[in-house]
């Protein structure tokens, strides 16, 4: 009897019946398997691209980023028929003036997505004015030229180059440089070298090198000379100048023994007193070098001007300059003979105070000077009193000749 039950049971299922039955079960099972998964949500990320509306047209824009990372959510099929290419997030630029603006983005979802992520949420954009300048050509030596030698008949091609780029970053700046590998100059000939930009600038150049011939010649001093500040006009009565801090405060120059003899101090261009009504840092370059030196580093420097207001500040006018340190008796004479001296401090201290009460004198020290003329900066000595706060004096550096016989 089990026998014939097992026999019928093989008949069953190798019957069309059960064929069909149990095909028919597998269609069903597949098909609600498939619908299930197309309908399941699921979460991918885009890289999107950032677009931005009402741009002011008479700026120029510079974004922090370019485009952000967007999270969406969805059914699998929507998200996987989505191409990045459909997707864009907006900045609306409309109203913002020149400067920095943080800006938040906006990003609208495809149908049958949600938005679960946008990195990052706002976008830093800087609206700078554009410009165009000229800016003088400077050539200088190779960065690892010998110890001894100097680059001398420099010729550039074209001399001036116009500069394109933002307003603020460009204001500072008066020239480019350029510099020849000491392969180059030592090899001689001509060559074209590209202009860059200084860093944390992003200029454009016409034309974008300059061609560029030098010679060397060996056996010439280096050294370092101190950078002095230049002034040319007054200030406003109501104020004075407390000091002047020059930036670098030291200039590598190389040159002609004899050259070095005659000058010990480089100076500035003169600053205009005249305009200035505050304390403010003022960019100037060095003043041309006589024959025979030439500067290892770019001639701009970075001057720091103190102004103060004349309250409680006491002056003493035509102090006379003396000379200090002639070592070979020789006699000196010095323009101008007297300077001004502004000491400060409180006004019951101030009131009877004079150049004798302070032990005030000034003077210029001439040791190892063999120019027979020279600036040289205004010296003071005074004694220390309780309430004085500083001692000024003006002009900074005075001229000092040799007499002669």
């Amino acid at each position: 009897m089990l026998k014939n039950k097992y026999a019928n049971l093989d008949s069953w299922l190798s019957s069309k019946g059960f064929l069909l039955f149990f095909s028919l079960f597998l269609s069903i099972a597949l098909w609600f398997f498939v619908v299930g998964n197309r309908n399941e949500e699921i979460a991918k990320t885009y890289e999107v691209r950032l677009e931005f509306l009402n741009p002011p047209s008479d700026l120029a824009l510079f974004p922090s980023v370019k485009t952000v990372v967007i999270t969406l959510n969805g059914e699998r099929r929507a998200i996987n028929a989505l191409q990045t290419s459909q997707l864009v997030s907006e900045v609306d630029l409309k109203g913002l003036t020149e400067g920095r603006h943080t800006v938040p983005i906006k990003f609208r979802a495809p149908s049958r997505t949600t938005v679960a992520q946008i990195v990052p949420k706002d976008v830093e954009v800087e609206l700078a004015r554009l410009i165009d300048k000229d800016l003088k050509v400077k050539v200088l030596p190779p960065e690892d030229m010998p110890a001894g030698y100097i680059m001398d008949g420099v010729n550039v091609t074209p001399e001036t180059v116009k500069a394109h780029g933002r307003l603020d970053q460009l204001s500072s700046i008066y020239e480019i440089s350029v510099r020849p590998t000491k392969d180059e100059l030592f090899s001689g000939g001509s060559w074209r070298i590209p202009l860059k930009a200084p860093e944390g600038t992003d200029l454009d150049f016409t034309p974008p090198d300059v061609t560029v011939s030098a010679t060397y010649y060996q056996g010439m001093p280096r050294k370092d000379l101190p950078v002095e500040v230049r002034t040319r006009g007054t200030l406003q009565a109501s104020l004075r100048l407390v000091s002047t801090k020059v930036v670098p405060d030291v200039l590598p120059v190389e040159g002609r023994a004899e050259a070095f003899e005659q000058v010990k101090s480089l100076a500035t261009e003169p600053i205009n007193l005249s305009r200035l009504t505050k304390s403010t840092t003022v960019q100037t370059k060095i003043a041309e070098l006589p024959a025979g030196l030439a500067l290892l580093s770019s001639p701009v420097v970075t001057v720091n001007v103190e102004i103060k207001t004349l309250s409680d500040t006491k002056e003493f006018v035509e102090v006379p300059v003396t000379v200090q340190g002639s070592a070979d008796n020789s006699q000196w004479s010095v323009e101008p003979a007297g300077v001004t001296i502004y000491v400060e401090g409180p006004a019951s201290v101030l009131q009877n105070l004079t150049p004798e009460d302070f032990g005030l004198t000034a003077y210029v020290d001439v040791s190892n000077i063999v120019a027979k003329s020279i600036r040289l900066p205004v010296r003071l000595q005074y004694k220390e009193i309780a309430g004085i706060e500083s001692v000024v004096v003006e002009p900074l550096t005075v001229k000092v000749l040799r007499k002669t016989d």
